[in-house]
């Protein structure tokens, strides 16, 4: 760290940022925050890391700057980090186009229980736990054929007419025309995005406009969303 704090000062770059996401956030957010933080702060050295990834790996090692988690909004957070919420992410079902479920409206999780269902994130993530327990508390556990482990994947399956996926509203903005994207009713799962940010004990303006450009890229890129 000394070592690359001398070579930023040698070379000029006025300092750095790391900052923490999942996948289906870095698809949506990264490349656009990316490019405004680096018009903003030409010599600011950005660091993006995979989180999912990163917590599968073998050493903890400390936190991003920021770091994009999904936890619920009573959740304990983290020492040396303040808590900034951004949005809630409903969950969404997938089909494929002329599937029996498309033109009927928002779809309840007990009408998705004879359907064969594609798996779209690790069996012990949030995202994955979340929706098996809703599943349950509805009388049923869902169907699961073939285990994807990311929703890219899972959408080629479902485009495939394979089966059927629940998964993120933030990780189904971007589908091929032959799947389409279901609103799903009430009771549903329901992710809430934060940004935990690092307390450094002095004003990071870095951060703070990275979070700002966070939450106005998440509900302007919302916005724009064609009805269901």
């Amino acid at each position: 760290e000394l070592d690359q704090l001398v070579a930023d000062l040698r070379e000029g770059r006025s300092g750095g940022l790391s900052i923490g996401y999942f996948a289906s956030a870095g698809a949506a957010s990264m490349p656009p925050l990316v490019k405004q933080m680096t018009l903003d702060f030409p010599d600011l050295v950005l660091e993006l890391v995979l989180t999912e990834a990163e917590a599968r790996g073998s050493g903890a090692g400390p936190g991003p700057d920021i770091d994009l988690v999904i936890d619920p909004p009573d959740t304990p957070v983290r020492s040396g980090y303040r808590r900034i919420e951004l949005t809630t992410d409903p969950f969404v079902v997938i089909v494929p186009e002329g599937h029996a479920l498309v033109g009927h409206g928002p779809v309840a999780l007990p009408d998705l229980r004879r359907e064969t269902w594609v798996s779209n994130d690790y069996p012990r993530s949030i995202g994955h736990r979340m929706v098996v327990a809703h599943c349950n508390a509805v009388g049923f556990r869902p169907r699961f054929t073939v285990q994807a482990q990311d929703h890219y994947t899972a959408i080629r399956f479902v485009e495939a007419g394979i089966g059927i996926s629940v998964l993120p509203g933030l990780a189904a903005r971007d589908l091929p025309a032959s799947v389409v994207r279901i609103p799903l009713a009430p009771p549903a799962p329901v992710r809430h995005l934060a940004a935990l940010v690092r307390d450094h004990g002095a004003p990071n303006e870095a951060a703070e406009r990275a979070v700002a450009l966070l939450t106005d890229l998440i509900h302007h890129r919302g916005s724009r969303q064609r009805p269901s």
